[in-house]
């Protein structure tokens, strides 16, 4: 069977590889392959990126190489929601990173199937990149993985924060790394996903302020 290509919207070559165009790494040709028309969006330049996040997620990619065997994480979040113990608010971070087994720049949401940000996520044009997970009281996880595509990446996490998918009141960066421990970057000793934890106390605390 002969091969598909398509037209790379960044470099404007034939690419076969349907996720990362072998060429220029660019994702956007995943918009090609969904039929997305690309000049009705803003992914085509970084005129609205959130300054300074390409050259956080390039890091990124540039620990995970060197550091091949390290956990690299690179959080996008809002300095507004640490509390007084120091515990930043999983509503007000975004966690861009690694799987033990693959590089590149992967992205998990987890949202409320409801309400505002729900709202703007599901009618934005990356929207049916996003691979659905369901999960339990209306809520369900959107993973990604955006390859070795620092820009693209960098543009469809901003249009988030740009079109209200989060509400940050001001933004910071900063991308660690750490050893993979046993459970391959699940909570230490306990087996059970960062995740987890961070769904079951948003949850907790709505049904607390609903209760209020």
């Amino acid at each position: 069977m002969e091969e598909k290509l398509l037209k790379c919207p960044n470099c404007g070559a034939n690419a076969t590889n349907h996720q990362n165009c072998e060429y220029c790494g660019s994702l956007l040709v995943r918009f090609v392959d969904k039929g997305i028309d690309l000049s009705q969006t803003c992914y085509l330049t970084n005129d609205e990126v959130i300054p300074g996040l390409i050259e956080e997620l390039t890091g990124n990619l540039e620990c995970q190489k060197e550091y091949p065997n390290e956990n690299v994480s690179t959080e996008i979040y809002d300095p507004n929601g640490i509390d007084e113990k120091g515990t930043l608010s999983c509503e007000k971070v975004i966690q861009i990173s690694n799987f033990p087994d693959q590089q590149g720049l992967h992205f998990d949401l987890v949202i409320p199937e409801y309400g505002e940000g729900w709202n703007v996520f599901s009618k934005l044009e990356s929207y049916p990149l996003f691979t659905r997970k369901a999960l339990e009281h209306n809520w369900a996880e959107y993973c990604i993985n955006f390859g070795n595509d620092a820009e693209g990446a960098a543009r469809l996490v901003s249009e988030l924060l740009n079109k209200g998918a989060f509400h940050f009141d001001s933004i910071e960066m900063r991308t660690t790394y750490e050893p993979w421990n046993e459970n391959n970057g699940d909570n230490e000793g306990d087996g059970i996903p960062n995740w987890v934890w961070a769904v079951g106390g948003v949850i907790l605390f709505l049904l607390i302020k609903a209760c209020s």
